[in-house]
C-alpha cells in the first residue's frame, strides 16, 4: 500500500509538519486510504439507498470517540434520535452512553423543512462548538439540504458554513449525499468538487447477493493503490475486503501426514511440510473427503487444533460421515474439532473470505479443511482467483497447514486455478479395470521435496486407507 502524501490540504495543514492522520478505525477502510483522512478535510460519501451510508458514517464517529478519544457530532435530516441510536446499537455502538459521557452529539433535524429553520440547525451546531471540542462531523444528508436551498445558493451555503466549520476548527467532516442515477458518474459535479475527498458505495447483483463495492473517486493530495474494493456489512458495522496478498507467509519446520503409514509415505513423500496448503483434485467419487477426515482426525490425535469448513454438506452430515468412518465425532470436538458450513451460493467473496477468517480466529487451528473449493468457481474468474490468493495468504500468514479438495479432474489438463496457487497437488481419478472401477492416485506436486509420479491405486476398507502400486499399467 502507498503511504499517505504529506502534501498540503487547506488550512488544516500549518507549514510546521505533516497532516495529521485522522482515522475511521473501519477494518480496510484506514488501509485504503494510505492511513486515513487528513485532520479538517471534508468528505463526500454518495450511495444509493440501502448502501449502508449511514453505517460507515456513524463508525467514524463511534470509532473517534472510542479508539481515539475524539469528539463527535452527527447532524441527521434523515433520521430521529431514538432510531439512529436504535439502528446502531443492534450494530454495537451505543451512542446513548457516549452521549451521557459528553463524547457525542447528535442534532435531530428530521423536522427541518425551511431555510429559517436549516439557519437555527447550523447556528446551535456553532453554539456547541463554542464549549466542546469537536473534532469528528457528519451531515445526514446533503441531499435534504438541497431540497430546502435554493440551487444558485447551495454552492456558497456549504462553502460557507459546512465546508467553513470544517477548516476553521480543524474539524473533519463526512457528507452524506445520494446517488443521483442522471450524473455520468453518480455524483453531483460540483460538490465532489468541494470535497476533499469523495467516496462512492455502488452495488451489483452476483448470483443470488448483492456485492457492494466503495470507490475511491479523489482523496486531495493522496494516491490510493487500490480505487474500488468490496465492503461487506455485518452485525457489527462494515468490513473492507481489501487484499491480503502482501502478508507474510510463517515459516514452520516439522512434516504433517494424515495418520495412515503407507498414504503418507507413498503419496505425500513422509508428509506434507508444516505451514503448506495441499489440494486433493480428482471427480466425485474417488474418496478425497475420506482423506481430508483423515487429515482432520490425525491432527486432533496429535494435540492440535482442527477447523473443517465445508462447502457442500452440512455440519451434521458431515459428522455423520466422521461417525461411519469408525471416529468418534463428540470425542473429537472435545479435544479440538470444530466444523463450520459456509454457504457458497449466498455469499460474495468478501462475505466468503469474511466468514473463514473469523472461523479461523474464533476457533485458531493448527490445521484447516476445507471441502470443495471447487463449489466457489461460479464466480467470475477475476473475482475466483482472488479469493484464492486471499484465502491462501491468510492460512500462510498463520502457519496454518491446510488441506482442501476440489472436483477437478488434474490428469487431463493442470490449467486449473486452484491448482496454480497452492504449494501440493495429489491428483485422483477412477479407471475401468477387469470390469470394475479403479480408483487412482499421483502426486503431481510436492513443494520442497522429491516425489516420484508412480500412478497407484487406492482403496478405502473397514481397516481404512490402502495405498497400493500397480501390477501392471
Amino acid at each position: 500500500m502507498e503511504e499517505a502524501s504529506n502534501e498540503p490540504n487547506g488550512p488544516p495543514w500549518t507549514g510546521e509538519g505533516p497532516v495529521r492522520l485522522v482515522k475511521t478505525g473501519i477494518e480496510g477502510l484506514d488501509e485504503l486510504l494510505g492511513g486515513g483522512f487528513d485532520e479538517g478535510s471534508v468528505i463526500l460519501l454518495a450511495g444509493p439507498h440501502g448502501s449502508g451510508k449511514t453505517i460507515l458514517a456513524a463508525q467514524f464517529i463511534y470509532n473517534g470517540v472510542v479508539k481515539c478519544n475524539e469528539v463527535g457530532i452527527y447532524i441527521s435530516f434523515s433520521e430521529s434520535k431514538s432510531d439512529f441510536f436504535r439502528n446502531m446499537l443492534r450494530l454495537g455502538m451505543d451512542f446513548s452512553r457516549l452521549e451521557k459521557e459528553g463524547k457525542f452529539r447528535f442534532i435531530d433535524a428530521l423536522n427541518v423543512l425551511d431555510r429559517r429553520a436549516l439557519d437555527l440547525v447550523f447556528s446551535h451546531i456553532l453554539e456547541e462548538l463554542s464549549a466542546i471540542d469537536f473534532k469528528r462531523m457528519v451531515v445526514d444528508s446533503l441531499t435534504a439540504i438541497e431540497r430546502i436551498i435554493d440551487p444558485g445558493e447551495l454552492r456558497a451555503f456549504i462553502t460557507a458554513t459546512i465546508i467553513g466549520i470544517c477548516k476553521i476548527n480543524k474539524i473533519t467532516g463526512l457528507l452524506i449525499r445520494d446517488v443521483i442515477p442522471e450524473s455520468p458518474n453518480g455524483v453531483n459535479s460540483e460538490v465532489s468538487f468541494m470535497a476533499d475527498a469523495v467516496l462512492v458505495l455502488e452495488a451489483q447483483r452476483l448470483g443470488e447477493v448483492t456485492q457492494r463495492f466503495l470507490r475511491v473517486e479523489k482523496v486531495r493530495g493522496r494516491r490510493t493503490t487500490y480505487s474500488k474494493v468490496e465492503y461487506v456489512i455485518t452485525d457489527r458495522g462494515i468490513v473492507m475486503h481489501t487484499p491480503v496478498r502482501s502478508l507474510a507467509a510463517v515459516k514452520l519446520d516439522g512434516d504433517v501426514g494424515i495418520g495412515v503409514p503407507d498414504f503418507d509415505r507413498k503419496i505425500l513423500m513422509g508428509g506434507v511440510k508444516r505451514g503448506t496448503i495441499t489440494l486433493i483434485s480428482g471427480p466425485v467419487g474417488t474418496g478425497k473427503k475420506v482423506i481430508l477426515a483423515e487429515f482432520a482426525v490425525s491432527g486432533v490425535l496429535n494435540g492440535e487444533r482442527v477447523l473443517y469448513v465445508t462447502y457442500r454438506d452440512a455440519v451434521d452430515e458431515v459428522r455423520r460421515f466422521f461417525s461411519d468412518l469408525g471416529h468418534d465425532v463428540e470425542e473429537l470436538e472435545k479435544k479440538g474439532l470444530r466444523i463450520v458450513y459456509i454457504d457458497p451460493s449466498r455469499n460474495t467473496p468478501g462475505r466468503n473470505y469474511l466468514a473463514l477468517k473469523e472461523a479461523y480466529e474464533a476457533h485458531r487451528p493448527d490445521r484447516v479443511v476445507i471441502d470443495e473449493i471447487s463449489i466457489m468457481d461460479w464466480l467470475p474468474r477475476g473475482e475466483y482467483v482472488r479469493l484464492l490468493n486471499d484465502m491462501i495468504s491468510f492460512f500462510k500468514s498463520k502457519g496454518a497447514t491446510v488441506m482442501m479438495s476440489a472436483s477437478v479432474d488434474l490428469t487431463k489438463s493442470m490449467d486449473n486455478e486452484v491448482a496454480k496457487v497452492v504449494d501440493n497437488v495429489i491428483a485422483m481419478w477412477v479407471e475401468r479395470e477387469r470390469g470394475s472401477m479403479d480408483r487412482r492416485i499421483c502426486t503431481l506436486k510436492m513443494k520442497g521435496k522429491a516425489h516420484d509420479d508412480k500412478i497407484r491405486r487406492i482403496e478405502y476398507k473397514e481397516g481404512g486407507i490402502e495405498v497400493k502400486d500397480l501390477d501392471i499399467y
